[in-house]
């Protein structure tokens, strides 16, 4: 079968098995991986990037974790903790973090110092220079890391299948 006739074929695109379903699975795992990474690494990369403190020891851990192979560890996580929805979203979402700390914490420290020292100069606290100076100077670079890691995830997403996942990597199998 040609891919043309499977993909114009109706019966395809229909039930618990069709192309819409596995689809809508897909962009679930991969929403809620990116909405777990982010709530997560968007107030540690804050943190870290406003302090300054254990950058290079978390960021460092961060771009590390990249180099995990998304199978190999997708296959532990499944080994130690049984199939289903949780350990597939675990896993993604460990995947997701570092693109998402890394670029927050980037855009935090990268904010312009003058607009860091005039919001001292006007009696900010910490929090509120952190709020309402850096955060909004960060925000394209951390949805750049948004960005970054909903496509890694988007890609990744189908070894889910390999572990008795749905999306689409049910295709390919």
């Amino acid at each position: 079968m040609n891919l043309f006739a499977y993909l114009t074929d109706p019966a395809n695109w229909q039930g618990p098995g069709g192309i819409w379903y596995l689809l809508l699975q897909h962009i679930g795992y991969t929403v809620a991986s990116v909405g777990i990474a982010a709530v997560v690494g968007i107030p540690l990369g804050i943190l870290i990037g406003h302090t300054n403190r254990g950058s290079f020891f978390v960021i460092g851990l961060s771009n590390a974790a990249r180099a995990i192979p998304s199978l190999g560890l997708l296959v532990l996580v499944v080994l130690l903790l049984g199939t289903g929805v949780g350990p597939i979203i675990g896993v993604l979402a460990v995947l997701a973090l570092p693109p998402i700390l890394t670029a927050t914490a980037a855009g935090i420290r990268g904010a312009d110092r003058d607009a860091v020292h005039a919001a001292r100069a006007l009696g900010m606290s910490e929090r509120q220079i952190a709020a309402k100076v850096e955060w909004p100077l960060a925000l394209p670079l951390v949805i750049s890391g948004l960005r970054s890691a909903a496509l890694q995830v988007v890609a990744t997403a189908t070894v889910a299948a390999y572990s008795g996942g749905g999306g689409l990597g049910r295709l390919l199998i």
